[in-house]
């Protein structure tokens, strides 16, 4: 569902050249942060919760994961401060 209405979020804001306004730019961007989100953080979230017991990527995976995780979450801080 996230994935489907991000895409399409980005299609429209990418079609309409009318609607890249900076106010708009910003909800690209959460857009764009939110994809990252659940294409970087989401498989290993769902593997791991459906094998149980620990943390099954090594510590070059938890580092990859918790970057990613920083990364999104200071991307959509940043977009609900400047709305």
């Amino acid at each position: 569902m996230a994935i489907c209405g991000n895409i399409m979020v980005l299609k429209i804001f990418s079609h309409f050249k009318s609607l890249r306004s900076p106010a708009n730019m910003l909800v690209i961007n959460l857009a764009v942060s939110d994809l990252m989100l659940m294409f970087t953080l989401i498989p290993e979230a769902v593997y791991n919760f459906f094998l149980g017991g620990p943390w099954q990527f090594g510590h070059i995976g938890c580092q990859i994961h918790s970057f990613c995780g920083t990364f999104t979450f200071e991307s959509t801080a940043n977009f609900y401060f400047w709305l």
